[in-house]
């Protein structure tokens, strides 16, 4: 190949090369101003969410259990489905450390 084509070949490169750290610091950039500080917003929207459909289901569990919102058994089986969740959490959490 002639010189020429090697020095275009080349100028073309480092052209590409700018061009493409450029646009990673832009991306940096913006990743920085608009997806960073909405990170812990959508973490609190999924943990409430995750708490709303947990009560739901203990709520539903309880009901077919014959203990409905009524019943004075309610408040003691919400209790003892969290409690037994918690244990459960607690143990798989433990379990996971080895």
């Amino acid at each position: 190949m002639s010189e020429d084509l090697w020095q275009k070949l080349s100028s073309a490169y480092d052209y590409v090369n700018t061009m493409l750290w450029a646009c990673l610091a832009a991306f940096l950039v913006y990743f920085a101003i608009y997806i960073i500080p909405q990170i812990k917003a959508a973490q609190a929207q999924a943990e409430a969410t995750r708490l709303l459909e947990i009560a739901a289901k203990y709520e539903t569990f309880c009901v077919s259990m014959g203990m409905g919102t009524g019943a004075p058994a309610h408040q003691r089986c919400l209790h003892a489905v969290q409690a037994f969740r918690a244990d459960v959490e607690r143990q798989m959490a433990d379990d996971s450390q080895f």
